[in-house]
């Protein structure tokens, strides 16, 4: 995939949209980009993130298909923040890792890491309702999504209700031997913190997000067995059903 093709028509729907559009970072030759949509009197902000895997294609271009089709038309009362490819080099192999073999996705604990220096400044002090981090499951037939929270709430359960319509969910099956509940995969940040310290070689983005910036961050694996053109279906309906919400008061929205 050519990278700086791929991002262009983004970059010109997010400037029509009347957005900011910031280099983050200069990564394995590529510009990594980040997109900041404010609204006057916001209720608060989300982030939304995606390309941390490059062969994750669905969901990256669910993501891109999203923000030039259905972005403007949409009502909301938010602050809106997009990484909408972290991984360049990864994208134009196909693969998950970087182009020098690493998991970008267990990096995030290291402060002189470019990627990670790149969103902290970008994200300055903001704190966020919600963290989105978009991705596929190669290996997974079925829906589901991994929840940090400091308190539970019933997002993940609508987001979870709305893939139904797209695909099976998981329920009592074990990606990566862990326990998924009519499809969350849920925790505190104590009880995630405990369990990367036992099973991960580094930190992912969502524990990075929620250690800094967010009390809720949700991490969703759409099927990546299917076909390409329903994975970015299914995409774009998960960012709608997101944007159909009231985050701030934690309820389905009008």
């Amino acid at each position: 995939m050519d990278y700086l093709q791929f991002m262009q028509p983004i970059l010109d729907s997010w400037q029509q949209l009347g957005g900011e559009i910031k280099t983050i970072a200069c990564y394995e030759g590529f510009p990594v980009y980040g997109l900041k949509k404010t609204v006057v009197q916001a209720q608060g902000s989300i982030i939304i993130t995606s390309g941390i895997h490059g062969d994750e294609i669905g969901s990256l271009c669910g993501l891109n298909d999203w923000i030039q089709q259905d972005f403007a038309s949409l009502q909301h009362n938010l602050n809106v923040y997009v990484l909408p490819c972290l991984n360049p080099m990864g994208v134009v192999k196909q693969q998950r890792a970087t182009g020098s073999g690493v998991d970008l996705n267990r990096q995030f604990h290291i402060d002189t890491h470019p990627i990670v220096q790149g969103i902290r400044k970008f994200l300055g002090t903001e704190r966020f309702l919600l963290s989105l981090d978009l991705h596929e499951d190669l290996e997974e037939a079925k829906f589901y999504l991994w929840e940090i929270r400091d308190q539970a709430k019933d997002i993940s359960r609508l987001v979870v209700d709305c893939m139904r319509n797209h695909f099976p969910i998981s329920d009592a099956e074990a990606p990566d031997g862990i326990l998924v509940h009519e499809g969350i995969i849920a925790g505190d940040i104590t009880s995630v913190s405990q369990r990367i310290a036992k099973r991960l070689a580094g930190h992912p983005f969502a524990y990075f997000m929620t250690q800094y910036y967010t009390n809720y961050s949700i991490t969703t694996e759409i099927p990546g067995q299917g076909d390409v053109e329903q994975r970015k279906s299914a995409q774009k309906a998960l960012l709608n059903c997101v944007f159909g919400l009231d985050l701030v008061n934690e309820k389905r929205g009008n």
